[in-house]
């Protein structure tokens, strides 16, 4: 008698195509040189953040995702802007 574990799994296309999308989102690259967080603007200009992000708004800057390490050292995806 065939057990279940000898059974070959039956996997959808459309299940594949969703795990390559998921992949795609985790593997984003990091910021290359020109692009900067928000914070990092804020800190340049000595502004706070709320009027850097206004002012980028207003001038329609460039912006992409791109991984960036927290204080804390984890990886996470944030809106970089080219400037």
């Amino acid at each position: 008698m065939a057990r279940k574990r000898d059974k070959a799994p039956d996997i959808q296309a459309s299940v594949v195509g969703w795990l390559e999308q998921l992949a795609d989102e985790i593997n984003v690259p990091f910021a290359p040189a020109g692009w900067y967080t928000l914070a990092e603007i804020a800190t340049k200009l000595d502004r706070n953040r709320q009027f850097v992000k206004r002012l980028l708004e207003s001038k329609k800057a460039e912006k992409q995702y791109f991984m960036a390490r927290r204080s804390d050292g984890n990886r996470v995806r944030m809106i970089h802007y080219k400037l």
